[in-house]
């Protein structure tokens, strides 16, 4: 897959997951929620879209299972954990 279609595909997860937290994280700083949506996509594509690249921009050190959905809920209701 050349670089264009990975910063395609990258650009499509991400406007697809901004606009399904936008109302739930409506209180977020808009550059938390940016930086909470670039994380979200960079994972979405590490697992779903490019499962055999091994590292994408922005996706290093995210946590796996519960505790990322428990960063996810916390950043979404602006606390701080």
């Amino acid at each position: 897959m050349d670089e264009r279609t990975k910063a395609e595909r990258l650009a499509q997860a991400r406007l697809e997951i901004a606009a399904r937290i936008k109302r739930v994280c409506e209180r977020l700083p808009r550059a938390e929620f940016e930086k909470l949506v670039d994380r979200m996509a960079g994972i979405q594509c590490k697992y779903d879209v490019f499962p055999n690249i091994p590292e994408l921009p922005g996706s290093e050190g995210e946590m796996g299972g519960s505790v990322e959905a428990d960063i996810v809920r916390a950043e979404c209701s602006g606390r701080r954990i």
